[in-house]
Parts: structure tokens; C-alpha cells; sequence
């Protein structure tokens, strides 16, 4: 199965419950988009379903992993409906982006909105399906220190400009290989070998492809 990021408008409208607004600042529109995306990818399912040692639901909720205010959010967490997922849904992508906000800013001195839409929406589903706290925990050892570092100076630099495509397609390559120090590929990412379709399509995006 392949997913493509949808076109970002001025004109996109939050898919959610309580939305229906039109939608112009720049941090909802690329929400919007990764709704929309990750909706595609992870495909609604009603009922708990196995996923590893326990269950998900939804929007590929991880049932173990739901924090207590998301759990109070369904009525039956063996049965969900849709509208409780999409609301859900919407508040973990708000709390993936300020995550990513904190990743690339502060002391590292970039900022989030230098980044292209399409690379800041495929960034978030990857955020989602792997968890961001990797990305903290993980960044300076395991196998996202380089791509972590590529990631943070692109959000340096001004958008579009040639150093910043640079650094992106930098951060591209390290989502789905793993180097030597010599900088030859010493092999596939854990994430490109679990579900290397969508690994590949959100490496394409964040590297402007």
C-alpha cells in the first residue's frame, strides 16, 4: 500500500468533531495534512485488534501506550468509534509538533516552521508511528544521532535555500540507512525494515522528493 502527502492549502479544514473552522495558521494546515495522512496509513479499525503482546484500536492506538485523559476519551476502548478516534488523533499530532518544536529549537537553535511543510508533516507521521520520545531519548546514541543532527540544521537554515535541501536530504538517507563511520551503508534502519513502503515514501518527503 503507498500513501502520498496531500496538497497543503490555504483552504484546509481540521477533520475533527468539534472543527469546522477554516483553517490559516501555518501549524494547522500541516496538522491537518498529517491527520489526513496518518488517517490513510493507519487505517480505522472499530475494533481492538492484536498488535504485538496487547491490542490497538483506532488510528493504530497502542492500547498500553494511551496516556489516562486519552483512555477517559472512549467510552469502550474494545469498540471506538471514529468520531472518539479522530479526536484523539488530532491531540496527539498537537503534542508530536510541540515535541518536535522542542527537538529543533531551544539550545539547538532552529525553529520547527524553517522546516518545509511536506518534510514537517511526514517528520510527524514518523513521530507517530515510531513515538517522538525516541527521537529524545535516542539522539545521542542508537540509530538516530545523525539523523537527528540533520534535522536540527535544516531547521537552521532559511526555507528553501540550497543548505537547508542539503541537511534535509542528509536527515532523508539516515531515516532508512544506517552508515559506518566512513559514511558507507552499513544497513536498513530497524523502521525501514519493519515497514519499509512508508519508511521510504516519508524519507522522499522530508528530502523534497
Amino acid at each position: 500500500m503507498s500513501f502520498a502527502i496531500a496538497e497543503i492549502s490555504d483552504r484546509s479544514m481540521l477533520i475533527a468533531s468539534n472543527s469546522g473552522s477554516e483553517l490559516k495558521s501555518p501549524d494547522l494546515i500541516v496538522a491537518n495534512s498529517a491527520f489526513n495522512l496518518i488517517a490513510e496509513q493507519e487505517d480505522f479499525k472499530a475494533r481492538k485488534y492484536k498488535d504485538g503482546k496487547d491490542f490497538s484500536i483506532g488510528y493504530g492506538f497502542y492500547i498500553p501506550a494511551l496516556s489516562a485523559r486519552h483512555r477517559a476519551m472512549f467510552k469502550n476502548l474494545n469498540y471506538v468509534t471514529e468520531t472518539e478516534s479522530k479526536i484523539v488523533l488530532t491531540e496527539k499530532i498537537a503534542e508530536i509538533s510541540k515535541s518536535w518544536k522542542s527537538l529543533v529549537g531551544g539550545k539547538h537553535k532552529g525553529k520547527w516552521d524553517n522546516l518545509p511543510k511536506k518534510a514537517r508533516v511526514a517528520l510527524i507521521s514518523m513521530g507517530y508511528q515510531l513515538g517522538v520520545t525516541n527521537f529524545i531519548t535516542n539522539a545521542g546514541k542508537g540509530e538516530w544521532p545523525k539523523f537527528m543532527k540533520a534535522v536540527r540544521k535544516a531547521s537552521t537554515f532559511e526555507l528553501g535555500s540550497d543548505e537547508q535541501r542539503e541537511a534535509l536530504k542528509d536527515a532523508s538517507n539516515h531515516m532508512v540507512n544506517n552508515y559506518n563511520d566512513d559514511n558507507t551503508i552499513r544497513g536498513k534502519t530497524a523502521w525501514h525494515m519493519q515497514t519499509s513502503d512508508r519508511a521510504d515514501l516519508m524519507a522522499k518527503a522530508v528530502g523534497g522528493s
